[in-house]
């Protein structure tokens, strides 16, 4: 009784191989006749005509090795181009309008008192964002020195 699987399961392999390979010799698949390709001269005279054409080489001119002096010269000259190109550029800055002590508005006389100046710093504190998302640089590095 336990060859009894074994021997239908052989019995179920051997009708499946034969009818599979009787399937496959009725059938037979058709083929494409293939067709071969058109060629047109034309498209192949402009392949040809398209090549690189040859290019002449290059001549390559090698200069005469400057003496010391020439070098540093031309370097002087160049140096002196940036130097007057940067004191033009420093010169078109414009300077702020500058006040004097008599421009000063009547009303902010009395804005700038030490009342309202520790109000402004405390206020500052208050309003700022929280320490615990922006740390103080010693107590970071004082973590990190703990970690290791």
């Amino acid at each position: 009784m336990e060859i009894l699987p074994i021997i239908i399961a052989v019995v179920v392999f051997l009708f499946s191989s034969v009818f599979d390979n009787s399937k496959k010799k009725q059938v037979p698949k058709p083929k494409r006749p293939q067709v071969p390709k058109q060629v047109n001269a034309e498209v192949e005279r402009e392949r040809q005509v398209m090549t690189a054409p040859v290019r002449p080489k290059k001549v390559v001119q090698e200069e005469k090795p400057l003496s010391e002096l020439e070098r540093l010269q031309r370097e002087n000259a160049s140096l002196q181009k940036k130097i007057k190109m940067m004191e033009k550029q420093r010169n078109r800055v414009v300077s702020g309008p500058t006040l004097n002590k008599n421009q000063f508005p009547k009303e902010s006389e009395g804005l700038f008192t030490k009342d309202n100046i520790v109000q402004a710093v405390v206020f500052s504190e208050v309003l700022a964002s929280p320490r615990s998302r922006n740390p103080h640089r010693a107590s970071m590095q004082h973590r990190v020195t703990n970690r290791k």
